[in-house]
């Protein structure tokens, strides 16, 4: 029997989301780990474990200060839009995902474009010519070597100078392993 329980003490929430916000800034909070942090960490308790419910308009990526991405309607329509934007902004396939995470304006391609538009080419996205496919490389070591007299190209200079020219690129970037006794020395002579 005894006295009936008091109700449970309301608990004091900050008013505003912005100060929600400003803790979780903060604290370095994200919207997957604040739940289990919320248990151990006290001043935590001043957001309810449910802000989204508790604050109009809550947004985890404003909590945390970061842009929200746009929704799929908001991509561009064509891939040739996001092949103007990654040649203006000099993006590569190598920094994409990085960079599309501090620069709002890459949120408009989708985080796998290959997926997204038909055909995509991150060389065509780049602006630079595919290289040709292994079955395109000259069938013999002779014909070869008669494009590296004709072009001057010697074992010093070939790498550098087969990144941009195509016609280099029909020969593998490692000749050794492709041609059979494979010699500098017999592609230099004329």
């Amino acid at each position: 029997r005894g006295r009936p329980k008091p109700p449970p003490a309301k608990k004091e929430f900050f008013e505003t989301k912005e100060a929600a916000y400003e803790l979780i800034r903060e604290k370095n909070i994200t919207s997957t780990n604040f739940r289990e942090r919320r248990k151990t960490e006290p001043e935590l308790q001043k957001i309810p474990s449910n802000p989204e419910k508790h604050y109009e308009g809550w947004s985890w990526y404003e909590a945390r200060g970061k842009p929200k991405p746009p929704a799929k309607k908001e991509f561009f329509e064509t891939k040739e839009e996001a092949y103007e934007l990654i040649q203006r902004k000099n993006i590569t396939s190598t920094n994409f995902q990085e960079r599309r995470k501090t620069e709002p304006e890459l949120q408009k391609i989708p985080s796998n474009p290959e997926n997204h538009y038909e055909g995509w080419s991150w060389y065509e996205a780049r602006g630079k010519p595919k290289p040709p496919a292994k079955k395109e490389f000259f069938e013999t070591k002779e014909e070869a070597y008669e494009l590296l007299q004709r072009k001057n190209i010697t074992s010093t200079n070939f790498w550098e100078r087969r990144k941009t020219d195509l016609e280099l690129q029909k020969i593998p970037f490692n000749p050794y392993q492709y041609y059979k006794g494979w010699s500098w020395k017999a592609a230099k002579r004329k």
